[in-house]
């Protein structure tokens, strides 16, 4: 995960997962998916409380998914990520489900990507 600045002067956050290395020729190579997000510049306490309904949104997913989960996980491990977007949308971890229920789920990813960023920022 990274944070970075974009052309406007805002800020950006890129999270991406790979699959198990495989070894080819003489590398290690790895697959996967990313997603660069915009950190809005107008970030307000709005945003805040999007990301508050999206955790509690996250909470009843997790708490009522506990086979599905380890699944999931199992499947982007793999690299297989039609296999694990099937499951997470099944169980609601979709931007359709978490609108329809008053979240927006991106809001949650800002948040957990600024607490990552600061949790690892060194002086």
């Amino acid at each position: 995960m990274s944070k970075q600045q974009s052309q406007h002067g805002s800020a950006s956050i890129n999270v991406g997962v790979t699959s198990g290395t495989q070894h080819q020729s003489k590398f290690e190579v790895a697959a996967g998916r990313s997603v660069r997000l915009e950190i809005p510049t107008d970030f307000s306490s709005d945003h805040i409380g999007l990301a508050i309904k999206d955790l509690d949104i996250l909470k009843d997913i997790l708490t009522k998914s506990h086979k599905e989960l380890p699944e999931i996980v199992s499947a982007v491990q793999a690299g297989n990520f039609e296999h694990a977007q099937q499951l997470a949308t099944k169980i609601g971890i979709s931007e359709d489900y978490f609108i329809q229920k008053g979240g927006g789920m991106w809001a949650v990813v800002i948040a957990i990507a600024i607490g990552c960023a600061l949790l690892l920022a060194r002086d």
